[in-house]
């Protein structure tokens, strides 16, 4: 088992920090996933098993290659919170591919979409719920008046 101490620096927590340090080690002495050791705080046999499963979800990221093809593409989704894994999912693949959130479901990029991302859409049942545009000419509305 692994064990830290805290720093003698944490006493210099004011108040409010300290009530979460402590809300924090009781919710995860409360899961089982550290215990008070001899010296400090322990992660138990659960508790590594639990950061290596959230590891390897982490290793299952998409990553897709980058390729910009110059149009600017504005990618909206409505995902229902019943899938909302799908959901999370789809803005981590659409941050790797250099895309910028606008709002929480309306991203901003110039990158090529692979096309493995939208096979991947389409595994996960996401094409009804995503909609790409793709913009060939910006400019003010002035300019075509």
């Amino acid at each position: 088992m692994l064990s830290t101490k805290f720093p003698e620096s944490s006493q210099n927590f004011d108040y409010k920090q300290r009530q979460k340090l402590s809300s924090l080690i009781y919710k995860l002495k409360k899961e089982g996933l550290v215990q008070a050791g001899g010296r400090g705080w322990q992660i138990t046999q659960l508790g590594l098993n639990k950061i290596k499963a959230l590891k390897n979800k982490l290793s299952k990221r998409p990553v897709y290659q980058k390729e910009k093809d110059g149009l600017l593409k504005i990618i909206s989704f409505d995902i229902p919170e019943k899938i909302r894994n799908h959901r999370l999912w789809l803005r981590v693949a659409l941050k790797n591919l250099d895309f910028k959130m606008l709002q929480k479901s309306v991203w901003l990029g110039k990158a090529q979409l692979p096309q493995q991302f939208v096979k991947d859409l389409q595994k996960r049942g996401l094409v009804n719920h995503v909609k790409i545009l793709g913009i060939s000419q910006t400019g003010n509305l002035r300019e075509y008046f």
